[in-house]
């Protein structure tokens, strides 16, 4: 049983994992706030009904469903799903320092950014694990609770898809850096022809 001032603080200490676990699954900050209001609504009505122990379990695992609910109703209307809009990429993935200057903040974002995008080529199934595993720090036995999933069968896919980022990642970066490696050439002969005509 979760009394009042156990609700609060229970509430408290999830709803920035709830709300970005949510903003990661839905991509609009409008359905991810309905998300985890709709979540912590949910753990008032059934508090009588959740052990304390296994009270973070079940409120990821109500709010993984009923984000995957909502996007099953989306695409049976047919909407497209929304990218990022108004998306802070920090909102999904360990916080950094307050401290860190300005360039420290900017190879932060980007690293994140990277891989969020790395992120979207995998299996459903497979991003939700690495999500809940490295971006909420939930262990193995607790994303199989949350999913629905055996230990096992968890453990296979947070170490497929880190190699699977892995390689995404890599291609990506060959790819940024034949880019810049192509470009800057064109930079240092736009700066000479333009010195050459003044």
């Amino acid at each position: 049983m979760i009394d009042n001032e156990t609700y609060k603080d229970i509430v408290r200490e999830n709803k920035d994992r709830v709300f970005s676990h949510a903003l990661y699954l839905l991509r609009c900050r409008e359905d991810a706030e309905d998300a985890t209001q709709e979540v912590f609504v949910r753990l008032w009505n059934h508090r009588n009904r959740i052990a304390r122990r296994r009270v973070e379990a079940w409120i990821m695992r109500t709010a993984h469903n009923f984000c995957i609910d909502l996007l099953r109703k989306r695409q049976t209307c047919g909407s497209r799903m929304r990218r990022w809009p108004g998306a802070d990429p920090d909102s999904f993935a360990i916080r950094m320092d307050c401290t860190a200057n300005p360039e420290e903040r900017y190879e932060f974002t980007r690293k994140q950014e990277a891989l969020l995008s790395a992120m979207e080529l995998l299996p459903e199934k497979t991003r939700s694990i690495l999500l809940l595993h490295y971006f909420h720090g939930f262990k193995y036995k607790a994303i199989g609770e949350i999913l629905g999933t055996k230990v096992g069968a968890v453990k296979v896919a947070v170490h497929r898809g880190r190699k699977a980022l892995r390689r995404l990642l890599a291609e990506s970066c060959l790819d940024n850096c034949g880019r810049r490696d192509h470009e800057e050439p064109m930079r240092q002969d736009q700066k000479r022809a333009g010195s050459l005509s003044g």
